[in-house]
C-alpha cells in the first residue's frame, strides 16, 4: 500500500484507511441488494420473519441456513484481514473483542437492518473516540456497553429503524428446549448429604476435597443460571459478572474491614442480589434475544468496572490475603 496521508482538519487519513472504508460500503451494498432484490436472499428474509410458513412456501430453510453463515462468515474473515492489516498485529482474544463490538453496532443500527449495522458501527467509533479523549483509553469498553444498555432500555429496535413491537416469544423452547427434572428419592438425598458432611473427616487427601470444593461452587453457579434458564427462559450471557460482584464483595468487607469471613459470604451474597436487581432492573420489560444481550453488556460492564476501579479492587492486581472459611475459627 502506498505510504501517503492526506491531512484531514486535526487528522490524517491514508490509503489503507481509503481501502478499507471502500471494502466495508461496497460489502454493505452488495448484502444490501442480495438481500432486497434477489430470490435467495428473500428467501432469507422470509425464513428471518417466519421458519415454518417459509418452509410450508417451499423454502429451503436448513440450505438458507447454511448460505447465511457462508455468507456471515466470509464477511467475518475479509473484516479480520483488515484488522490485521490495519493494526498490523493479531492475537487470541480480537475475535471475542470484536464479536462483543458488532453486537454492540448492530443492537445501536436495529437487527437485520443493514444500513443501520453501518451506522451503528460509525456512531459507536465516534462515541468510543470521544471518550477515549475524554476519560483515557481504560474506559473505551465500558462506553461501548454502557451505550449498549442504553439503546436496550431505550430503543430496543434500534436508532436507524422504525418503531415496532418486541418479538412476543420466550426464549424456552427455543434456546432451551424444555424437559422434565430427573426424580431423586428423597433418601437418596438423605445420604448424599451425610456422606458430604462426613467427608473432610475421613482422611481424604486435600487434593481431593479440593476438587470436590470446587465441583460445589460450580454446581452453586450451575444451579443460579438454572433458575434463570431453565424455570425463567432467559438465557443470561453475563452471569460470570455475578460471581465477580460476590467474590470482590466477601474479599472486601473480610480484607479491608475485618468482617469475620462467615458474615462476609452471607453479606456478599446479599449485596450481589442488591446491585444485580438493579442493573436488571430497567431490562425487565425485555424478551427474547434482547434480553441475552442485555445480560452480556451487564457483565462487561461488570468486569470492567472491577478492572479500573483500582482505588478500591485493586485492578488487575485484585485481591490477595483473604483469610479462609474455617470451622469453629475465624
Amino acid at each position: 500500500m502506498p505510504n501517503w496521508r492526506w491531512q484531514l482538519g486535526g487528522g490524517t487519513i491514508g490509503a489503507l484507511d481509503l481501502l478499507i472504508a471502500g471494502i466495508g460500503l461496497t460489502s454493505a451494498a452488495v448484502l444490501f441488494c442480495f438481500l432486497r432484490f434477489t430470490k435467495l436472499g428473500w428467501a432469507v428474509r422470509a425464513t428471518a420473519q417466519d421458519r415454518e410458513a417459509a418452509r410450508q412456501m417451499g423454502v429451503d430453510a436448513n440450505k438458507v441456513n447454511a448460505v447465511v453463515f457462508a455468507i456471515a462468515s466470509a464477511l467475518g474473515g475479509l473484516s479480520s484481514l483488515l484488522v490485521g492489516m490495519f493494526y498490523n498485529h493479531i492475537d487470541p482474544g480480537m475475535s471475542f473483542q470484536a464479536t462483543l463490538k458488532g453486537v454492540v453496532a448492530l443492537v445501536i443500527g436495529g437487527m437485520g437492518n443493514v444500513p443501520g449495522a453501518v451506522a451503528g458501527s460509525l456512531l459507536l467509533g465516534l462515541i468510543e473516540s470521544f471518550g477515549v479523549a475524554w476519560f483515557g483509553a481504560d474506559y473505551r469498553n465500558l462506553f461501548a456497553f454502557t451505550v449498549l444498555l442504553l439503546i436496550l432500555i431505550l430503543r430496543p429496535e434500534g436508532l436507524f429503524t422504525r418503531r415496532r413491537n418486541l418479538p412476543p416469544e420466550p426464549l424456552t423452547g427455543t434456546f432451551i428446549a424444555p424437559s422434565r427434572p430427573v426424580a431423586i428419592p428423597q433418601w437418596g438425598l438423605i445420604v448424599a448429604l451425610v456422606v458430604a458432611a462426613a467427608l473432610p473427616f475421613t482422611g481424604v487427601s486435600n487434593d481431593v476435597l479440593q476438587v470436590l470444593a470446587n465441583a460445589w461452587l460450580y454446581g452453586l453457579l450451575a444451579l443460579s443460571l438454572t433458575l434463570i434458564a431453565g424455570t425463567l427462559g432467559q438465557v443470561s450471557l453475563g452471569h460470570a459478572g455475578l460471581l465477580a460482584i460476590g467474590a470482590y464483595a466477601s474479599a472486601l468487607l473480610s480484607v479491608d474491614l475485618g468482617i469475620p469471613v462467615a458474615a462476609a459470604v452471607l453479606l456478599a451474597g446479599l449485596i450481589t442480589a442488591i446491585l444485580r436487581t438493579a442493573l436488571a432492573f430497567p431490562a425487565f420489560r425485555l424478551r427474547g434475544h434482547y434480553v441475552s444481550i442485555a445480560t452480556l453488556g451487564m457483565g462487561e460492564i461488570v468486569a470492567l468496572v472491577i478492572l479500573n476501579w483500582q482505588s478500591l479492587t485493586r485492578g488487575p492486581i485484585g485481591i490477595a490475603g483473604i483469610p479462609p472459611l474455617g470451622i469453629g475459627s475465624e
